[in-house]
């Protein structure tokens, strides 16, 4: 029989369960289109990866949502990238961007997040050639 959850991964940021309602992410290439005058065929620079973002509705229900709710509330506020978890995706490696929570007294056991999420790149700010040539410049 068809389980359309069989491969699906538990969805986590940094090690804290939730639920996904929905996710979408967006990813690609950064391309600038030149076009020019009297010309026909326009030039396509490539400048490289997206950043890739992530927007996921989530929530946390059933016993122990207090604590759950949170404890992924408490990850706004912590410094630097961590693992996020999709049903789809898996893991990869991701800094969270914004994070807003909905809570309704009448559906009390029941917290729902929308969180937006930014792929994680270098390590350390990028320096052009002309930027460290002129450090060396002066420094000589």
């Amino acid at each position: 029989m068809f389980d359309p959850t069989a491969g699906l991964w538990p969805a986590s940021f940094q090690g804290v369960p939730f639920r996904v309602e929905s996710d979408s992410i967006e990813d690609g290439r950064r391309l600038v289109v030149h076009e020019f005058p009297n010309r026909d065929d326009p030039f396509v620079e490539d400048l490289g990866r997206k950043a890739g973002s992530f927007s996921i509705t989530a929530y946390v229900v059933g016993e122990g949502w207090t604590g759950e709710a949170a404890a992924l509330k408490a990850l706004a506020l912590s410094r630097g990238a961590g693992a996020l978890v999709l049903p789809m995706d898996g893991p990869q490696i991701v800094r969270l961007q914004e994070i807003k929570r909905s809570f309704a007294k009448d559906k009390l056991g029941f917290v729902a997040f929308d969180l937006s999420f930014v792929r994680e790149g270098a390590t350390s700010a990028l320096a052009s050639v002309l930027s460290l040539a002129q450090l060396l410049f002066d420094a000589a």
